[in-house]
């Protein structure tokens, strides 16, 4: 399991603009980007650290920017993977994989710019963990993020497409793998999981069987890929908050940087939080989603 560091030293500096981050949970989000930017030794020392110097509210700093981000990718992502799916054919071994892997890249792509908002609102709220002599009150992050998207925007027209989908190559690059592995686990698991259980229905009529074994396959398999994919999603935050230590390398090498100057730990920083939140968030999303497609009978 990959080492911690032992620094105190905040590894990442935010630098503030010129001019002046799928169902999401915005507490473990919240540390997991403070874990990616700042360096913190453990998810509860990131908690502690956040609710120290910035207050309890930071974890839930763009909140309904992930809202936003969350119905239109959830509406592309999972009715397109079942229409895929339909058409690969279940039995096939690697629909899962192309299925999912597909999915994903259009949804993805269509809600970048969201997704890059909502990391440098999240982003905003580590510069108090960078700069301590910085008071948490001072800080707007939402006018902090849409200071940086102005500053971003100014330019040739190519220039302010690029901005808007800045760092979507890196969100492909970990988001593709994670999803073609997540199903690839998440297929299997349920189907094992549906022939050796049986959950009878509550009194209610809901369909606990359903529901149980799709909040199981779900989280175990969105805990196990997105563990794997950590490096992917911390190179994604760094070129989307504009590390100025990473200047403008593309990811791989962003990769190749942050393994040589930040070792196996850099690279893996912020998988507990990631892995929790992932858990969590498909676990929820994988068991709503199927108890909605049975009582509309999608």
């Amino acid at each position: 399991m990959p080492c911690h560091r032992h620094s105190s030293t905040p590894a990442y500096h935010y630098r503030p603009p010129s001019s002046s981050r799928s169902l999401h949970t915005p507490a473990c989000d919240a540390v997991r980007h403070h874990y990616a930017l700042c360096g913190c030794r453990s998810c509860i020392d990131g908690l502690w650290k956040i609710a120290r110097h910035e207050g309890a509210s930071v974890l839930w700093h763009g909140v309904n920017v992930s809202m936003l981000i969350s119905v239109p990718m959830i509406c592309m992502y999972l009715p397109m993977y079942d229409n895929l799916m339909a058409e690969l054919g279940t039995s096939t071994t690697y629909a899962p994989l192309v299925a999912g892997s597909a999915a994903r890249s259009v949804a993805v792509v269509a809600t970048s710019p969201l997704e890059l908002l909502k990391t440098r609102i999240q982003a905003a709220g580590a510069t108090t963990l960078s700069n301590s002599k910085v008071a948490s009150s001072s800080i707007n992050p939402m006018s902090t993020a849409l200071q940086q998207m102005r500053s971003d925007l100014k330019g040739t027209s190519s220039q302010r497409v690029s901005s808007l989908w800045r760092g979507v190559g890196a969100s492909l690059i970990k988001d593709v793998p994670f999803a073609g592995l997540y199903w690839t686990l998440m297929e299997p698991s349920r189907s094992w999981l549906d022939s050796h259980t049986h959950i009878p229905h509550s009194p209610s009529g809901i369909d606990m069987h359903t529901l149980g074994i799709n909040a199981l396959a779900g989280s175990s398999a969105g805990a196990a890929a997105a563990a794997v994919t950590t490096p992917l999603d911390v190179v994604k935050t760094r070129l989307q908050t504009r590390d100025a230590s990473l200047g403008r390398k593309g990811t791989f090498a962003c990769l190749q940087a942050v393994a040589k100057q930040e070792g196996i730990c850099g690279l893996f920083s912020g998988w507990g939080p990631r892995t929790l939140r992932t858990a969590a968030a498909y676990g929820i999303l994988m068991s709503s989603y199927e108890i909605c497609k049975g009582v509309y009978g999608a």
